[in-house]
């Protein structure tokens, strides 16, 4: 053999990991759906930055409801609570489209570089 042939070998199959596409995906879009997108689906896929992240602003946006409810009596609560459907829709939007990439996305891998199982 010459030093300059190159051996060929064949692609790794890459690994799948023990975590549900279907289970991440429907818990991303379910529990943004309804309001409780606190980033659990990225808890799941051991995305643990990103789920604190979403707890965290979901937890103050949650927190920020109550103060606003509380100060309606002035005008400042009626202005405040504007500001948290705005980040409770955002959030709201930001859970479905991580549900849809992890749908669609065949390529999609856990925080470990595994692909989810189907």
């Amino acid at each position: 053999m010459d030093e300059y042939d190159v051996v060929q070998s064949t692609p790794q199959q890459p690994d799948t990991g023990k975590r549900s596409r279907l289970a991440c995906g429907l818990v991303a879009i379910m529990t943004s759906i309804s309001g409780l997108n606190f980033g659990i689906h990225n808890f799941m896929l051991g995305y643990t930055g990103r789920g604190i992240a979403q707890a965290v602003i979901s937890g103050l946006n949650i927190v920020g409801y109550f103060i606003s409810f509380l100060l309606m009596f002035i005008l400042i609560g009626y202005l405040t609570i504007w500001l948290h459907v705005a980040v409770g829709i955002g959030m709201a939007i930001w859970g479905v489209v991580e549900g849809i990439l992890i749908f669609t996305n065949k390529d999609y891998r856990d925080a470990d570089g595994n692909l989810l199982k189907d």
